[in-house]
């Protein structure tokens, strides 16, 4: 109706008036949709792996003890780390096998994959970083992180695990298959890189083997 309106015959100083009203708004429209198809952030992944951060921090690489013979691929990998998200620190075995059950019918595994991803977290859980973890007075699981790059660009990613130890992050990232060593390194270098510029303190990372 306000297009009728403004288009409606009537004086000839009154209808340029009204075409040209029409035209800005066409303008103004048409601005809109261009700024809208700009994005606002360009982001960086972690998980990509594809360039290294400005800086490289001390990464050490640890494994646990693991069965000759268990499940595999991206299912398996994400039935580990659900397991791991959810499990308080200090879950039991029993609360480990329920989650275990639990994650496996959500991701339609069989059994065999429930048991040998619950026993994955059991040896997990008993390692040393996890006592120290326990230990800390700052603990954080799957922390998110923010931070805006000199270029702009906003980085975005997860931490599995991060605690505070004599005034340095701890960042530990869980992985449960053989994967891609270099990409799995520059991924926590770039979570070592961010935790270290927000807080201001040191930080050291280690990468856990399931």
């Amino acid at each position: 109706m306000r297009q009728e309106g403004i288009l409606a015959p009537g004086p000839a100083a009154r209808a340029a008036e009204g075409i040209e009203r029409y035209r800005q708004w066409q303008r103004e429209r048409l601005r809109t949709f261009e700024k809208g198809s700009l994005p606002a952030f360009r982001i960086v992944s972690p998980t990509e792996g594809s360039e290294e951060p400005p800086e490289r921090r001390a990464i050490h690489i640890e494994e646990v003890p693991k069965a000759a013979e268990r499940p595999g691929g991206r299912r398996f990998g994400i039935l580990v780390h659900a397991i791991l998200r959810d499990l308080d620190l200090s879950g039991t075995a029993d609360q480990i096998a329920a989650l275990a059950d639990v994650h496996a019918r959500l991701l339609d595994a069989p059994g065999d994959a429930a048991d040998a991803a619950a026993a994955a977290v059991e040896a997990a859980w008993a390692h040393p970083l996890l006592a120290r973890a326990r230990a800390a007075e700052r603990c954080h699981r799957e922390l998110p992180v923010h931070l805006r790059l000199e270029d702009g660009r906003l980085l975005e990613g997860v931490i599995d695990l991060a605690f505070v130890e004599h005034d340095r992050w701890v960042v530990v990232d869980f992985k449960s298959d053989a994967g891609d060593s270099a990409r799995y390194e520059r991924q926590l270098q770039w979570y070592l890189y961010a935790l270290s510029k927000l807080s201001g303190r040191a930080a050291a990372g280690f990468l856990l083997r399931i």
